[in-house]
């Protein structure tokens, strides 16, 4: 790939990224009994349209000069602009460097791959998958594309569609995968909205954090053909089938724990949230948060919260 087309692309996925970590995420939607027993088969559509991560390195303090114009005047933010274009130039062209050895380190790795090794395993197993081995799409299924794989489909079956992203976070400290599992069929409510899923439900993993961020962090991230960021990656593609299969199989309203404080993303930023401890294994925890997603964390991001009320049970 064009490596200056590539930074404007990652600038055009970070500002996107950004936008929909503002959003509240979607409610879970329980695989009931009842909906299992409607699936005699299903067609899965597995979408994983990145080809690389985006770094979040900080490349100029230009915004925080133009923050500044919008509180105390244009022409303050613009001198400021101008005398802090020196610095910026070294710290873009280190930036840049540091970005360039990163990808020239992690290039010919495909999570793609890594999850659909790790998923499609699990789908065929939890579900009657009608398609083994189904590839990773690259093409992102319009409303109306998706609408039609529905009404297509025969009584008894189902289309499973997947959606997969992953993204630096905290200053290229931390690197979040999230797929989302839907379940439509034909019978299937609809709504001006379209067809609602019988199930839905994301599954994130939060990686361990490494440096102290931006250029340091991506260091580490690129140290030895990117053995970190690769083993990170692959990691997260076992937990999110392990996930993926929790939840399918348990076909339940809710998972019991006892209530903790999660260190988890909020906002593209990480915070600590209120959550419900579902698993513990080995050095990663499996949570629950408010609007039903499970997520896996490392175990030291997770503490109890005595004074939480835990949630019923189903």
């Amino acid at each position: 790939m064009n490596k200056n087309f590539r930074f404007s692309l990652s600038c055009v996925l970070l500002f996107s990224t950004v936008i929909n970590g503002c959003a509240v995420g979607p409610a879970r939607k329980a695989f009931t009994p009842e909906s299992a027993g409607s699936v005699k088969s299903a067609k899965p559509y597995n979408l994983v349209i990145q080809d690389e991560v985006t770094p979040s390195v900080e490349m100029s303090n230009v915004a925080g000069a133009m923050m500044a114009g919008g509180l105390y005047g244009a022409l303050p933010a613009l001198i400021g602009s101008a005398i802090d274009s020196s610095v910026n130039k070294k710290r873009n062209q280190k930036a840049q460097e540091v970005m360039e050895n990163f990808y020239g380190n992690t290039d010919d790795f495909d999570y793609r791959e890594s999850l659909a090794a790790n998923l499609n395993p699990v789908l065929e197993s939890a579900l009657p998958i009608s398609v083994k081995n189904a590839p990773a799409e690259f093409m992102l299924l319009s409303n109306k594309e998706r609408e039609a794989r529905i009404s297509a489909l025969a009584p008894g079956e189902a289309l499973v569609y997947t959606s997969s992203f992953y993204r630096f976070v905290d200053q290229s400290k931390v690197v979040v995968s999230e797929t989302q599992v839907y379940v439509y069929t034909k019978s299937a409510k609809s709504s001006k909205g379209g067809t609602k899923p019988i199930f839905f439900n994301r599954f994130i993993n939060i990686s361990n954090s490494v440096g102290t961020g931006g250029e340091s962090s991506l260091q580490l991230w690129s140290e030895n053909s990117g053995k970190l960021y690769r083993d990170s990656m692959d990691e997260a593609a076992k937990r999110i089938a392990a996930m993926v299969a929790y939840d399918i199989k348990a076909q339940k309203t809710n998972f019991c724990g006892k209530p903790v404080k999660a260190n988890t993303l909020n906002m593209m930023a990480m915070s600590w949230l209120n959550a419900t401890m579902v698993e513990e294994k080995g050095d990663w925890v499996m949570i629950q948060d408010a609007s039903g997603a499970l997520q896996a964390l490392p175990k030291q991001s997770v503490q109890d919260n005595p004074k939480a009320k835990p949630k019923k049970c189903a």
